[in-house]
Order: C-alpha cells, then sequence, then structure tokens
C-alpha cells in the first residue's frame, strides 16, 4: 500500500538522523544508496516522459538526433548524477532538524498520499492512463515542495535557535561548526557546508530581519527571505522526490527506459 511505503521512506531517514554522526563512510555510503536510487527513479521517470514527447513531436524519424535521444542510457546516467547531489544534500541537511521538522514532515505523508490521489483521480479524466500518474507525481513533487518549503520557513522563524545578534558572521560559523561531530571526513565536509549555510542565513536574519535593524541596501529583507525559502526549498525538493518515487513502480520506469516508442 502507497501510505506504508511512504512511512517507510520516513521511518528510514528518522533512523538515519539518529546514527548517521557515528557511522563510518562505508555505512552512510550503504545508507545513502536506496535514497538516491529512489531519488533517481522519480527524476528519470519524469524525464523520460518528457523527452518521449518532445523527441516525437519535434524531430524527424530518420535524424541522428532522433536516434540518439531515443535511447535512455545517456539520460538515465544524468539522472543519477543530480539524484547524487540532491540525495546527498538531503541526508546532509536532515541531521540538523530539530525534532519539530519530523512532525511536519510526518504529516507531509498523508498529505502527499492525498494529494497523490486527487490529482490522479482529477487527471485521469484527460490524460491516457499510461501518463496521468507519471504526471500527477510530476505535479505532486512541485506542489508539495513549494507548500512545505514555506511552511518550514515560517515556523523556524517563530522557534528558539543561537542568538547571533552579537556576534560577527565569521564568529558565529566558527562556534557553530566547533560543535560539529561526524565521524565520516566525506559526510563531514558537506556537514560543515551546511552549517554555514544555516548559520548565514539566520545571522542575517537576527541583523536585518528583526524590527530594530537598520537597513543599509533596500529590498535587503525580501533577499534574506529569499535565501531562507531556497534554503528550504533545496531539500524539500529532495524530500518531495523521494516520497514520490516510494509511489511509482520500478519495473514501469524500466519498461519506460527500454521503451522505443
Amino acid at each position: 500500500m502507497a501510505i506504508i511505503r511512504l512511512f517507510i521512506v520516513w521511518t528510514f531517514l528518522f533512523i538515519f538522523y539518529h546514527i548517521a554522526t557515528r557511522l563510518s563512510c562505508e555505512f552512510i555510503i550503504l545508507f545513502s544508496l536506496p535514497v538516491i536510487l529512489i531519488i533517481a527513479l522519480s527524476m528519470l521517470e519524469s524525464a523520460l516522459v518528457k523527452r518521449r514527447a518532445f523527441v516525437h513531436t519535434y524531430l524527424n524519424p530518420d535524424s541522428w538526433l532522433y536516434r540518439l535521444l531515443r535511447g535512455g542510457l545517456i539520460m538515465a546516467m544524468w539522472q543519477l548524477l543530480k539524484a547524487l547531489l540532491f540525495g546527498l544534500f538531503l541526508l546532509v541537511e536532515m541531521i540538523f532538524w530539530e525534532s519539530w521538522v519530523w512532525w511536519v514532515l510526518l504529516l507531509d505523508i498523508f498529505f502527499v498520499y492525498f494529494l497523490y490521489q486527487t490529482l490522479h483521480l482529477f487527471l485521469n479524466r484527460y490524460l491516457r492512463p499510461a501518463y496521468s500518474a507519471v504526471i500527477s507525481r510530476h505535479y505532486l513533487v512541485i506542489i508539495n515542495t513549494l507548500i512545505f518549503s514555506i511552511l518550514l520557513t515560517t515556523i523556524s522563524l517563530y522557534m528558539p535557535y543561537a542568538d547571533y545578534r552579537n556576534l560577527s558572521l565569521s564568529s558565529s560559523i566558527q562556534s557553530e561548526l566547533a560543535q560539529l561531530t561526524v565521524s565520516c571526513d566525506v559526510f563531514a565536509l558537506f556537514a560543515r557546508l551546511s552549517v554555514t549555510k544555516t548559520t548565514v542565513s539566520w545571522w542575517l536574519a537576527q541583523h536585518y530581519l528583526t524590527q530594530e535593524s537598520q537597513l543599509i541596501f533596500p529590498y535587503i529583507k525580501e533577499s534574506i527571505w529569499l535565501l531562507f525559502l531556497l534554503s528550504s526549498t533545496a531539500f524539500m525538493w529532495g524530500y518531495s522526490r523521494l516520497l514520490a518515487g516510494a509511489l511509482l513502480s520500478p519495473r514501469a520506469v524500466i519498461q519506460l527506459l527500454e521503451s522505443r516508442g
């Protein structure tokens, strides 16, 4: 059942969250593989449908470009590379999540399930059965990412966080990095980048989004809000892709990949 698969994905991430900082690089790679593969399948499914529509609508069947794009190996490798980046970003970000984030993402499972059912029923009236589910998952990722990125960003502004108002930016970053302990050196590198990004966002927010802040440049508040939203959107997009991947059948994606029609 789809809702059970979604809950399994959430549980898998929750377990990783509790043990990630103590794992060696070998075990982190082992935990990362299912996440990356599921995201890759989700991205590949959407990309294959878009490519098929482009190839059969615009390209001459006798052209070399048609024959090149009709194959799926290059596209599969490209989607796998993107899934690797987004999967690692998601796994790195999640080790710093507060407990309230997990509750929000648990609610997101039910939202995703009912949204997918609604989209599928609606699009099934107008699209071929072979494509209605694929396009439903495509729009599911977009809608879920936008809604929950805004929701997480808004809630985070009302939650307690480290006070950087009396610290310089460099001091704030050094203070947060000093508290970081990760066993795997490669994973630690990405973790430091994530901590730096988050600290910069909060430092800017505490210095320029408060009522007593003195703004030097116009639109700086809008820019900081955009930074907050982009920060949430990046990992939320990966999480949405992961949930969408849990809803699809790997066999169907492989058939799309092998199909020449």
